[in-house]
């Protein structure tokens, strides 16, 4: 494998000296480990004088906060029966402290919606062999996770863009929008003429509107005004909408509406 003069590939399991350090590497070979990769870091023999710094990628059994990520095992107690000044860990994406030894740095960019610390690197500065790490967090990531739910009534659309505004003010954001509520036609429209802007403006957002119910008003029907076989459509989804086919009846109505809408503009 071909790399930069500065960059080391640590793909064997054996001591890289680097400058007063010795690094004690654990790679994985597949993606799955039943064994504990890093068991020879207790007997790795190391120059007097020089930090110990362990490297791998696993999970330490029943201590992440999700049961299913405990894949590639390692001891929760390494840095203690390996003498390590520091062990640095991948695998959970975010930032995680197992001990004053021993850390998950997490992701350096935020990768999903989820609590946990992601988006730093660690600054980690050694005073000499044998003394406590001391242990910094400096944000790298440049994108914003957010998640809201907003409940939308009749006439809501303005207050709906405000909130909507904030969330969606840094374009180096990806959105997650749930939208609950009963809203009439013309509501929905403008609702949903907000969310096209809206998305517009960030990297990403993903709406789930499943919970926004379609509740038409006489008005919205009557601004529909038209003859022939549309309207015969419209009188037959109105006759429908308080029987079993109801919800389906309110989305045709919408998307009916909708299309007078662009027709009109």
């Amino acid at each position: 494998m071909n790399a930069p003069d500065n960059i080391i590939i640590a793909d064997r399991a054996e001591p890289v000296e680097i400058g007063s350090a010795i690094i004690l590497p654990a790679p994985l070979q597949r993606r799955r480990d039943v064994v504990d990769l890093t068991d020879w870091f207790d007997s790795a023999a190391t120059l007097d004088g020089h930090f110990r710094i362990g490297l791998a990628h696993g999970s330490i059994a029943e201590f992440l906060p999700e049961p299913g990520e405990a894949l590639n095992p390692i001891a929760i107690n390494r840095a203690e029966t390996a003498r390590l000044d520091y062990l640095a860990l991948g695998d959970w994406h975010g930032q995680l402290k197992v001990d004053p030894r021993t850390w998950y740095s997490g992701t350096p960019e935020t990768d999903r919606f989820k609590d946990n610390d992601s988006g730093f690197v660690l600054k980690v500065s050694l005073q000499k062999p044998g003394c406590a790490p001391q242990v910094e967090a400096v944000r790298t990531s440049a994108i914003t996770w957010r998640r809201a739910q907003i409940e939308i009534t009749p006439g809501d659309a303005d207050r709906f863009a405000e909130r909507l505004s904030g969330l969606t003010a840094e374009s180096e954001a990806v959105v997650r929008l749930v939208l609950t509520g009963v809203v009439d036609l013309a509501t929905r429209a403008e609702v949903m003429h907000v969310v096209e802007e809206a998305a517009a403006r960030v990297l990403d957002l993903d709406l789930d509107d499943t919970g926004l119910l379609i509740e038409p008003s006489d008005d919205d029907l009557d601004a529909i005004d038209t003859a022939g076989f549309v309207r015969t459509a419209l009188d037959d989804l109105r006759g429908r909408l308080d029987g079993p086919e109801g919800d389906t009846a309110r989305r045709a109505l919408a998307h009916l509406h909708r299309l007078h809408l662009e027709a009109e503009g």
